[in-house]
């Protein structure tokens, strides 16, 4: 949930002001291939500059997606294009006694 899948005029008039949103796996995921979630990112785009915020695209697994992002104007990504999860260090032995 959160502000993700929110339409952008809720964004807009949210009381806080984050510096940051992310954007739904499913607006990011095979964006080259869909004007539908281009759109969409476009939107979240405007709504992002009128609140003062940034937009992060997620779920970008293809240079594809990356580069459709950034043509529409998105500077922020996150996806295995840029890298894998990793589990953290801390957390392998989180639970052991």
């Amino acid at each position: 949930s959160g502000v993700a899948g929110a339409p952008p005029a809720l964004v807009n008039e949210m009381p806080l002001r984050p510096d940051y949103f992310m954007l739904a796996r499913s607006v990011g995921r095979e964006i080259h291939r869909s004007p539908r979630q281009q759109q969409q990112l476009t939107t979240f785009l405007e709504a992002g500059k009128d609140c003062g915020c940034e937009v992060i695209a997620t779920a970008l697994g293809r240079r594809e997606d990356a580069e459709s992002c950034c043509q529409l104007g998105c500077r922020y990504g996150q996806g295995k294009l840029y890298a894998q999860a990793e589990q953290s260090p801390a957390a392998v032995g989180c639970g052991a006694s």
